[in-house]
């Protein structure tokens, strides 16, 4: 299982593990906490309830381990980092005794903790968020 932000038909790793990051969600949790600081301080609620939501917001707002964890050089485009490898395909496999066919997945390639390259909505959301 993953984690994700509930753009469910965004492509993510190609074999999830507990290792991803995703930007969007990343974009989304600053979100959330920097709301949840601002509550806690309208209604002055317990001041170190809202110093952990400005501390959890002032790390998910660093700026340099945005970049470390999802800037990918080349491109310059933010990308989720996950157990991935573009060499997969889809593939006919037959069942004779059980009269059924199933089209799986075939992995080609050993997937490797990487950036995963897809350019799209995701990786605007730093920019959309203010991350």
């Amino acid at each position: 299982q993953t984690l994700t932000s509930g753009l469910d038909d965004y492509p993510r790793a190609s074999h999830p593990n507990d290792e991803e990051r995703h930007v969007d969600l990343r974009c989304w949790m600053l979100l959330a906490t920097n709301c949840m600081r601002s509550i806690a301080g309208f209604l002055k609620m317990d001041s170190s309830l809202e110093k952990d939501y400005y501390k959890l917001s002032d790390q998910l707002s660093d700026f340099e381990t945005l970049n470390k964890m999802h800037l990918d050089d080349k491109t310059g485009a933010y990308f989720d980092f996950g157990n991935h490898t573009e060499k997969v395909r889809l593939r006919w496999y037959e069942d004779r005794e059980a009269m059924k066919r199933e089209l799986l997945r075939e992995t080609l390639e050993a997937p490797q903790l990487q950036l995963v390259p897809h350019v799209g909505y995701v990786s605007l959301f730093p920019f959309m968020m203010g991350a």
